[in-house]
Formats: structure tokens, C-alpha cells, sequence
């Protein structure tokens, strides 16, 4: 089963984020602008999933559930947590930081957030470029999979994965 979204995206940085998560997280409390801190902090606490687009603009995604292929060179992978009565959030950075820095409390305009149907749990999220090579601002289209699992390796994060 898979369903298509498409985010605009103004800084080439695409972001999946549990709004529960969120809303814990900055309810009462500052979001920090140094890139990419917040975004690392959260990923490693398996609350987000953030790629670098490699470009700026309308970015093509297709969320399949399960692992989306052809898996390879292209591809980046990690976890986020889906809580019961959770939603799943896709947008740009920029709409995650305005929208944390208002203490989570996320607004859904068209094109900016999409919300994402899946179950609660641990999930492998798997982003695929299609496509071959780099992205270009007029063709940025992906493939991410949400696939259940039990077991999640957090790495230390030092970077947001992706393309340039």
C-alpha cells in the first residue's frame, strides 16, 4: 500500500515527526535555531526522521508501507516512534521549527504539512531518491518506507543524512 504527498520546501531539508513527541517536547520549553541540533536531539530520541532533499522546492514523496524499492547507494535509513493516538507529520524544516517554537502545536496548511496514516509502534523509515543522481529543483521525488520493527539502533547522529 502506498499513498503520494507533496511538500514544498524552502531549505532542502524534508522532516517525518511524531506531533505527540513534539508537543511534549517544546510545550513550555524554547526551540534552539543552531541547525542541525534540534533536528539530531530528536532524531536520536526516535521522536523524528529528517533528510537532507539535496534541493529546495516541491518535493514528490510516496510513503509506501513496507521497505520501497530498489534499495541501494541512494538510500538512507532510521526509526521513529508512532505513540497510540499519534499522528505522523511531513514538512519542510522550516515549518517544523516555526511550528515547534510555538510549542508544538503544529498548523496544517496545504502543501506545507501532510499528515501520514500508520500504527502505533517502533518503525524503520527508509528514504530512497528515484530517480538517478541528485536531485534538481524540478525533480526531487522519494520513496519512504515505514516499516514496523522491534528493534531500533539509534546511532549518535552527527549529521542530517541525505543528499547536498
Amino acid at each position: 500500500m502506498s499513498k503520494n504527498y507533496r511538500v514544498v520546501d524552502d531549505d532542502g531539508v524534508v522532516v517525518l515527526v511524531s506531533e505527540k513527541a513534539a508537543q511534549r517536547r517544546y510545550a513550555g520549553r524554547a526551540f534552539g535555531y543552531k541547525y542541525p541540533d534540534e533536528l539530531l536531539e530528536a532524531m536520536r530520541a526516535g521522536e523524528i526522521f529528517a533528510w537532507r532533499a539535496g534541493a529546495e522546492g516541491e518535493h514528490s514523496i510516496r510513503l509506501v508501507y513496507g521497505d520501497p524499492e530498489p534499495d541501494g547507494p541512494a538510500t538512507v535509513r532510521g526509526f521513529i516512534r508512532v505513540a497510540d493516538g499519534d499522528r505522523l507529520l511531513l514538512m519542510p524544516y522550516s515549518q517544523y521549527s516555526y511550528d515547534c517554537s510555538a510549542n508544538g502545536r503544529f498548523e496544517f496548511i496545504d502543501g506545507l504539512c501532510a499528515v501520514v496514516s500508520t500504527h502505533a509502534g517502533l518503525h524503520e523509515v527508509s528514504v530512497v531518491l528515484v530517480g538517478s543522481g541528485l536531485p534538481s529543483i524540478s525533480d526531487n521525488r522519494f520513496d519512504v518506507g515505514l516499516t514496523p520493527t522491534a528493534v531500533a539502533e539509534f546511532e549518535d547522529l552527527t549529521e542530517v543524512p541525505g543528499w547536498r
